[in-house]
């Protein structure tokens, strides 16, 4: 679910850090180490092509939470639609699991993924090729994170952080991820950010970003570009 990576020295210590914009927590999908969310792909049908199909935890109706298929049957049927005839009724296939789904199929034939991490993160690096994981505030977490500038933006000695994001091209049941205007998180000497309101830090964009740049003048002032998909490009000048 990772969107977006940035390596930079966010607490100049000398060493890289990373920066990882992810989904969020505005969503469906919560998942955790004990309750992954896992992607399993074969040729299910044998028609040779691949059909990936994304499981997550919910509570069943025995009240205990089990790893089911994450689309409809009527969804899983346009691919598959041999589904029909393994579950004939939606009942039987709103109880199926891994074993059920793919009965039949070697595992060994089957390729796994997994998700246990939806939150944006800071990865500090604490040498020796160990990073320690500091999930991003809370306003970070509202949509998809695809686009991420760190530098000293207001010029106070410490690293900050410039979001953007969102994700338009959502399916029609899930609906867009739209709820994030851009965020200013202001870095402080403890390595955490404090976010700053966009009527405050006067960063406010809408719609489906999906890159930004800083850029240099060589007046000494900088500028921060904005990438919206099937949109203009925004400008925003920093005073700093």
């Amino acid at each position: 679910m990772w969107r977006t990576i940035t390596v930079d020295d966010v607490d100049q210590d000398g060493d890289p850090d990373i920066i990882a914009g992810n989904l969020g927590l505005n969503c469906v999908y919560k998942v955790s180490a004990a309750e992954p969310m896992r992607v399993y792909s074969t040729d299910i049908d044998g028609n040779g092509i691949v059909d990936p199909v994304m499981f997550y935890y919910l509570k069943g109706a025995d009240g205990v939470r089990k790893s089911f298929p994450a689309i409809s049957r009527s969804l899983f049927a346009e691919q598959v639609p041999s589904i029909k005839k393994k579950f004939l009724l939606y009942k039987d296939y709103a109880v199926a699991g891994y074993d059920e789904i793919f009965k039949g199929k070697p595992k060994d034939a089957i390729k796994e993924l997994y998700c246990d991490e939806t939150r944006s993160c800071f990865f500090e690096n604490t040498g020796n090729g160990k990073f320690v994981k500091h999930p991003l505030p809370t306003e970070a977490q509202f949509a998809p994170v695809n686009a991420i500038i760190c530098d000293d933006i207001d010029k106070d000695g410490f690293k900050d952080l410039v979001l953007a994001g969102n994700e338009y091209q959502a399916d029609v049941i899930t609906g867009r991820y739209d709820a994030c205007y851009g965020l200013f998180l202001k870095g402080t000497k403890d390595k955490t950010f404090i976010p700053v309101p966009p009527v405050k830090s006067g960063f406010i964009i809408d719609g489906d970003v999906r890159d930004m740049s800083l850029i240099n003048l060589i007046n000494g002032k900088r500028l921060l570009l904005a990438a919206v998909n099937n949109d203009s490009l925004r400008v925003f000048r920093i005073d700093k």
